[in-house]
């Protein structure tokens, strides 16, 4: 697999659906959450092309290919302070980053077109984290990122990415009550994957979410529970999501360099965070039969993010790796904010890459008016 080497020799392993010849063509540059590796949305690609759509999908560091984390991180991240966890989030984002001007320069990626970063899942930890960068890299990066990266897709972004608290009594299969170290039944697998029917999502109550019951009656089964082993082995990588990712996503961890990350990059539309990407769409949804995580972390982005221009939609039906494909656009005088839903990965990759073709053009033409 292709890889790029950033500063201190971090290497980034990424796949790369290919070049296309249409000058205006968009590149997506994703990145994975928790446990599910870059191969997850393979099989977007072979529709990419003749849609104008370019996919790169990185490993983030300690997945397959790309640099681990080294002992003196480790221990930072179990045992550092708060001022020594703000420095490992900074450096990550500027690691990443730079591995975005690496894959704009190797590729010689079409600024026409641009760069949507897509982060599903725990990858907004790391999403925030580039945002959160791009003032402190060389003028010539910091030039090139701002003018190439137009828009930022938070797909089922978890509350514990923005450093908020875990209610009491959440229920969360990677720590606690159940948890075998290793999740060598991939529990966590099959819950994040599961179609949970949630009671009175228009209330924003946390007591209303369905925690753990994704077996009722008339509802489908687990995602995972339909894909191959062959699908499952090169998608997953579940010991090394239990090692790496879960001591960041910890409660209590990482909670006070989040918050005040996610109050630069998200929620304060005058900061020094965003300014420095000039012109950024923020994109925002959550999935009405997703896991509690992404559905309260949107409701968190909404109630702390008012006065940021920023709007919401709920997706109905749709599960962590969604089943429908509806795209809705909102747009406020600050910020256009695009909620689209796709028949991700194992159901409908065509349709999926219609909705996000749909979401960056009328993402394009609200910048241009």
């Amino acid at each position: 697999m292709p890889s790029i080497t950033v500063s201190d020799n971090i290497t980034f392993e990424y796949i790369d659906s290919g070049d296309i010849e249409d000058s205006q063509y968009t590149t997506l540059i994703v990145l994975h959450g928790h446990s599910f590796q870059n191969r997850i949305f393979e099989p977007l690609f072979p529709f990419a092309k003749p849609k104008g759509l370019r996919i790169i999908c990185v490993n983030r560091r300690s997945y397959p290919g790309s640099t681990p984390y080294t002992a003196d991180e480790m221990d930072i991240i179990h045992n550092g302070s708060d001022e020594a966890h703000a420095l490992f989030l900074h450096e990550q984002g500027v690691f990443l980053a730079l591995f975005v001007d690496g894959i704009i320069r190797r590729h010689s990626l079409q600024r026409e077109g641009g760069i949507a970063l897509v982060a599903w899942s725990m990858g907004n930890f790391f999403a925030l984290c580039i945002l959160d960068s791009l003032q402190y890299l060389p003028l010539d990066t910091k030039e090139r990122l701002s003018a190439y990266v137009h828009t930022y897709i938070a797909w089922d972004p978890p509350s514990a990415a923005l450093g908020v608290p875990n209610p009491e009594g959440a229920f969360l299969p990677l720590w606690g009550e159940g948890f075998t170290p290793g999740d060598p039944d991939n529990v966590f697998g099959t819950w994040v994957s599961g179609h949970f029917t949630h009671d009175n999502l228009a209330s924003k109550d946390f007591s209303k979410l369905n925690q753990r019951n994704f077996h009722a009656p008339n509802i489908r089964p687990p995602t995972l529970s339909r894909m191959s082993a062959q699908e499952i082995l090169s998608t997953t990588a579940v010991s090394i999501g239990a090692e790496f990712d879960t001591p960041v996503a910890s409660p209590g961890a990482f909670e006070a360099p989040l918050q005040a990350q996610a109050a630069r990059t998200l929620f304060d539309k005058d900061s020094e965070a965003r300014a420095a990407w000039k012109e950024l769409d923020i994109c925002v949804m959550y999935c009405e039969a997703s896991p509690w995580p992404g559905i309260y972390g949107s409701w968190i982005i909404e109630k702390m993010g008012k006065g940021a221009g920023i709007k919401f939609k709920s997706i109905a039906g749709a599960n962590h790796f969604v089943r429908i494909s509806v795209t809705f656009v909102l747009r406020t005088t600050d910020l256009v904010l695009v909620f689209a839903t796709f028949q991700l990965m194992w159901e409908d990759p065509e349709r999926c890459l219609d909705s996000f073709k749909e979401c960056i053009t009328d993402d394009a033409s609200a910048r241009k008016s």
